[in-house]
């Protein structure tokens, strides 16, 4: 049996004697060398933990490596400040094992943006360094095993950067609870552009702020759901709420960009899109009333919201057709059910807004069992349109359901807009509609 190596300063034989049963490298206090499992023990391999007491603090490059076939484990804060290219937990594809993080990662820098023309609100980007990772998955062949959020915090300050960034195969699942949030431009809270095998559960709070950022991006196929369970909003606004009209119009063009989609879906989801919603207790002795196989005292409310144009979800994809399976059976039977909130909020002035666009991008979009909303979808806009739902051209459902809830949009202007809150474009195909 493997000693369990603890890294720090001095360590008493008693605390080995005690530790020697767990088989894992322990990083228990403050250090600045990167690890990797692959010689974790002294030039062999092992697992790695950082505990609640930890601190991986290298100045630039990754903190921690997973590069063989052993699992990483952060309860404690793993950081790198002002560096380029640099990533809290690197996981390479070809190996077998497990990511979880609880504690904090924070990649970011102390740039600070200041009022350089003197008129009240804030002047320059939202960010200066590029290419930062919260957690990365790469290399030429699949990881065998899960990506797992299961608390804390991930920090981002960077460019063209990710909380999380999948960008080969996993055959497990990628779950996210805790908060992630991402500012720079063209980033991302969550980004899969590879096959995730199992479900996609967003149960943390996710905000991204940045010209062209996006929230949550499944951008190739996901083998079970792709569940929805918190906040998530994506935006390029300096600021999300409106202020007085005074200081609307000193905004500069830098407080006014356009965010991306705050969820956005280009592959085949084979169990489906949940935006979910613990139901209502009509039976206390029903943990599960609403039959999707998670218990509903452990279920939270998705809450999607995109402040710009960008939809706050879109589905679809410009380069090939995409499928959404049905997520269960009853009402869970359909391969879009929002059973949350997803709103589109224009905010400004012009800016047009739009809750959830299907298709319309070039590639076809099938949904199986067509889509349901027993929550909410919304689009507001400030002298500028507005579309609740839009079918776009390609896509093709048996249905739209409006089971208790609602689509609505509308816009604060008497001039001619176009205020719509279901639009069926011209090539969608829908057979129902109630």
């Amino acid at each position: 049996m493997r000693l369990r190596h603890v890294l720090f300063a001095a360590a008493s034989p008693l605390c080995l004697l005690a530790s020697a049963a767990q088989a894992e490298t322990v990083i228990s206090t403050s250090i600045t060398t990167p690890v990797a499992t692959a010689t974790a023990a002294n030039g062999a391999r092992d697992d790695i933990k950082v505990s609640s007491a930890g601190v991986v603090q290298p100045t630039s490059g990754t903190a921690i490596t997973l590069n063989s076939n052993n699992n990483v484990t952060n309860e404690g804060a793993i950081k790198i400040q002002n560096a380029n290219d640099a990533t809290g937990i690197l996981v390479l594809g070809g190996m077998t094992g497990e990511l979880k993080t609880t504690g904090s990662i924070t990649i970011d820098e102390t740039t600070e943006a200041k009022d350089t023309d003197s008129d009240g609100d804030i002047d320059g980007p939202f960010a200066t360094g590029a290419r930062r990772y919260g957690v990365r998955v790469t290399g030429p062949a699949a990881f065998h095993g899960n990506i797992v959020q299961a608390g804390g915090t991930i920090t981002i300050e960077g460019n063209d950067s990710a909380g999380i960034s999948v960008e080969t195969a996993i055959d497990g699942s990628l779950r996210t609870a805790g908060a992630i949030a991402v500012t720079g431009d063209r980033s991302y809270g969550v980004h899969a552009t590879s096959t995730v095998g199992g479900d996609v559960a967003i149960l943390s709070s996710v905000a991204v702020q940045g010209q062209g950022s996006v929230g949550v991006a499944a951008d190739d196929n996901v083998g079970g759901k792709l569940v929805i369970g918190n906040s998530v909003v994506a935006t390029g606004f300096r600021y999300t709420t409106r202020p007085v009209e005074t200081a609307v119009a000193k905004l500069d063009a830098d407080d006014l960009l356009i965010g991306g989609p705050a969820v956005r879906i280009r592959g085949d989801v084979f169990g489906g899109v949940l935006v979910d919603a613990p139901p209502a207790d009509l039976d206390p002795k029903d943990a599960d009333e609403d039959k999707d196989g998670v218990p509903d005292a452990q279920e939270t409310t998705g809450q999607i919201t995109s402040y710009g144009s960008g939809a706050g979800m879109q589905i679809g994809s410009d380069t090939r057709d995409i499928r959404l399976g049905v997520g269960g059976t009853g009402v869970n039977a359909y391969g879009l059910n929002i059973k949350g909130t997803v709103q589109g909020l224009g905010t400004y002035d012009g800016v047009a807004a739009k809750g959830v666009q299907l298709g319309g991008q070039g590639g076809k979009v099938n949904i199986d069992g067509g889509v349901r909303v027993s929550g909410t979808v919304n689009a507001a806009s400030v002298k500028a349109g507005a579309v609740g739902l839009q079918l776009g051209a390609g896509v093709t459902t048996p249905k739209i359901l409006v089971d208790g809830g609602a689509i609505k949009a509308s816009t604060s202007t008497a001039d001619a807009v176009d205020v719509r809150a279901i639009q069926i474009d011209a090539g969608a195909s829908v057979d129902y509609l109630g």
